[in-house]
């Protein structure tokens, strides 16, 4: 019985697979073979599309974030960090002398100082707008750093190979570990909410949140979620990115279910693969990595 049981578990594995294969390949739609305990959506009005920079088409989005007025984006495939302004208009550019290997995840502190996670080179990049002078952070402990926070004079990185959530300072040194073994498997992004943080933790389809003193105590998202990525907060709502089911799904902080938005395809109201997203002043930005292209809806409140 025992062999007979690791082989329809097998063929499990082997058919879950194949069909997240099939639905990056839009050859079938995941969603639709998922129960999905609500219906609600919300109508989201898109405000801005961002397909390049200048004649340089976007590739593969990864990472947005939202400062003032401008919009920050990493692009995995062109190994470079874009800038616009909030109506689409260009602003600057990173990367050209090949200073990145994979750009993933963007932070924008108070200062204007750009931190980027690369997730092959396994550091934190900061970049002085001033002057466009770039250092590395964290080689030493970090090695495949994917979503970042920076909180005052501090770095949240998660690190999916390490399945942790690592706190270094803008200084490069290593403070301490807030996971411990087990709590995360792979996590992806996170978002830090006054003195809670929030983590997707992307093959476990679910989102981690807990004190971060106090270590992690809540799991929600599970039955909505496949391979969560980007998430941001606004209102006391968290917003996800269903990276796999090509959607973004609300919760609120206690982990409510609330409302979604969003199917695969390539219309205005439509995404695939959304990886980043970031909130600020009533825009929500979404990196909609398979479309090439970063998505700005208004909120309406």
């Amino acid at each position: 019985m025992g062999k007979k049981r690791w082989k329809i578990y097998w063929w499990l594995l082997i058919i879950i697979f194949f069909l997240v294969f099939l639905n990056y390949q839009q050859r079938i739609n995941v969603h639709d073979l998922l129960s999905v305990f609500s219906s609600k959506s919300q109508p989201l009005t898109p405000f801005l599309i961002i397909d390049s920079y200048y004649q340089e088409k976007l590739a593969k989005p990864c990472g947005v974030f939202l400062r003032g007025t401008k919009i920050y984006v990493t692009d995995g495939a062109r190994k470079k960090v874009y800038v616009f302004e909030t109506d689409g208009t260009p602003v600057a550019s990173y990367g050209q002398k090949g200073e990145f290997t994979y750009p993933w995840s963007v932070y924008v502190d108070s200062a204007g100082k750009i931190y980027v996670s690369d997730l092959m080179d396994g550091v934190i990049k900061e970049i002085d707008p001033r002057n466009g002078k770039m250092r590395e952070l964290g080689a030493e402990f970090l090695k495949s750093p994917m979503g970042i926070w920076v909180e005052g004079d501090n770095i949240f990185v998660a690190d999916v190979n390490q399945k942790s959530i690592i706190l270094m300072d803008k200084d490069g040194r290593y403070l301490k570990t807030l996971t411990q073994n087990g709590d995360l498997v792979s996590p992806s992004y996170l978002q830090v909410v006054g003195d809670e943080l929030y983590v997707t933790d992307a093959a476990a389809n679910r989102i981690v949140d807990g004190k971060i003193e106090e270590g992690f105590t809540k799991v929600f998202g599970e039955g909505y979620l496949l391979c969560p990525r980007g998430i941001t907060a606004f209102d006391d709502t968290i917003v996800v990115a269903n990276t796999l089911l090509n959607r973004l799904d609300a919760f609120s902080l206690k982990g409510k279910y609330l409302w979604s938005f969003g199917e695969k395809g390539h219309e205005l109201n439509q995404m695939f693969l959304p990886t980043g997203i970031a909130y600020a002043e009533e825009l929500l930005a979404v990196a909609d990595q398979g479309n090439g292209r970063v998505v700005v809806y208004k909120i309406e409140k």
